[in-house]
C-alpha cells in the first residue's frame, strides 16, 4: 500500500515538470523569432523578426514565434498558454501578446500548428479569425514540409491587418481585397464569386443612390427609393445576429 501511495505521490509530482520541460527558457537575446527546429530561412527569419517588432513598437500586438520538436502529451491549448505566460508575452496593462508555435517531430498528420493570444486581443482575433488565418495562410504550406513560406504568409497578412508599412510599401485596402480574394479563389473559386459579386453589388448600389440624390436636386421625386429595389422594407427584422462563446485561446491544425 505505501510503494503504491509512494508511486502515485512521484507521478503526481513528476508529471507537470515533465510538461514544463517541454517548454524552452524564455530567450534572453532580443528578437521575436525562436525557430529552435532551424525550419525557417534565415533571411526570412530576419524579416519576421522586423515586422515583429514594428508591431511591438507601435503598441499593435507582441508576436512571437516559436517552432519546437514536440509538445509532448500537453495539449495544444496549454502549450501556448504556458509560453505565453512563462514566457511574459505581451504587454501587461493590455495583455497583446500572440504566439505561433508549430512542432515538427511529431509525425505526418500529428504535427501541430496554433495562434494562441492573450486576452487583449480576443476581440479583435476571435478563434473564426485564427483559424482563417491559418487555412489560408499556413496549411497550403505546412502540409509540404513548407515552414518558412507558412511563416511568412501569415505575418504578412497579420501585418496587413494592423495596418503596418513594410519597406515604404502600405498596401491600400482595395489591394489587400485583392489579394485576399485571390487567395480564397484558389481554394474556392464558387465561394470567391459570390463575395466578389456583394462586393460589385455594393459599389453599384452606392452609385444609384447618388444618382437619385442627384435627380431630387432637379425636382424628380420616385415614388419609390432606388434602395427598394435591393432591400425590402423589412430588412431590419431580417437578419438575426449570432455568435459563439470563446476561450480566447486562439486556433490550432494538425499537418
Amino acid at each position: 500500500m505505501k510503494r503504491w501511495l509512494l508511486f502515485v505521490f512521484i507521478l503526481f509530482v513528476t508529471l507537470p515538470f515533465n510538461a514544463f520541460a517541454l517548454i524552452p527558457e524564455r530567450p534572453t537575446t532580443s528578437g521575436f523569432v525562436f525557430d529552435y527546429q532551424n525550419v525557417i530561412d534565415d533571411e526570412v527569419e530576419q524579416e519576421l523578426n522586423k515586422v515583429a517588432e514594428m508591431l511591438n513598437e507601435q503598441n499593435k500586438m507582441q508576436l512571437f514565434i516559436l517552432t519546437v520538436p514536440t509538445i509532448g502529451d500537453m495539449t495544444n491549448v496549454d502549450y501556448g498558454v504556458q509560453v505565453i505566460r512563462q514566457w511574459g508575452i505581451g504587454q501587461r496593462d493590455i495583455n497583446n501578446g500572440m504566439l505561433i508555435f508549430a512542432t515538427t517531430d511529431q509525425g505526418e498528420g500529428n504535427n501541430v500548428v496554433r495562434i494562441a493570444i492573450g486576452q487583449g486581443l480576443e476581440g479583435d482575433y476571435p478563434d473564426g479569425k485564427t483559424g482563417r488565418l491559418l487555412d489560408d495562410y499556413m496549411m497550403p504550406y505546412l502540409t509540404n514540409g513548407d515552414y518558412t513560406t507558412a511563416f511568412s504568409e501569415v505575418v504578412d497578412a497579420i501585418r496587413i491587418e494592423e495596418g503596418i508599412d513594410y519597406d515604404g510599401l502600405s498596401l491600400s485596402f482595395m489591394e489587400f481585397m485583392k489579394r485576399d480574394l485571390a487567395n480564397d479563389f484558389s481554394e474556392d473559386p464558387i465561394g470567391s464569386s459570390f463575395v466578389l459579386l456583394v462586393i460589385i453589388g455594393s459599389i453599384l448600389s452606392f452609385f444609384l443612390l447618388i444618382l437619385e440624390g442627384i435627380l431630387r436636386l432637379f425636382g424628380y421625386k420616385p415614388k419609390r427609393s432606388i434602395w427598394h429595389f435591393f432591400v425590402s422594407d423589412d430588412s431590419s427584422d431580417s437578419f438575426s445576429g449570432g455568435g459563439g462563446s470563446s476561450s480566447g485561446g486562439g486556433s490550432d491544425r494538425n499537418f
